[in-house]
């Protein structure tokens, strides 16, 4: 099992922006959600039986929309996060 997290921030106007874990065995992908211009943590986990992984973060938006990514942190195992609300 492998466990990717990472830090996201955006405009909230993308046409789709997620993480994903590909091309390991099990492929997976969490959703980057609509929240404007706050850090937020997304995590996907994948089992993984290929013994290789690729990471890709994507965002598809138009001009001037935009999604950042940060603290990339990969680790053995699934994670999980808390969750507020």
């Amino acid at each position: 099992m492998l466990s990717v997290k990472v830090w996201v921030k955006s405009t909230g106007n993308q046409k789709e922006a997620y993480i994903a874990l590909k091309d390991c065995g099990e492929d997976t992908k969490a959703l980057v959600p609509i929240i404007r211009e706050q850090w937020l943590q997304v995590v996907v986990s994948a089992k993984v039986t290929q013994n290789q992984c690729t990471i890709s973060l994507y965002s598809d938006a138009e001009e001037g929309q935009w999604v950042s990514f940060d603290n990339v942190e990969m680790n053995s195992g699934r994670t999980a996060l808390t969750v507020m609300g």
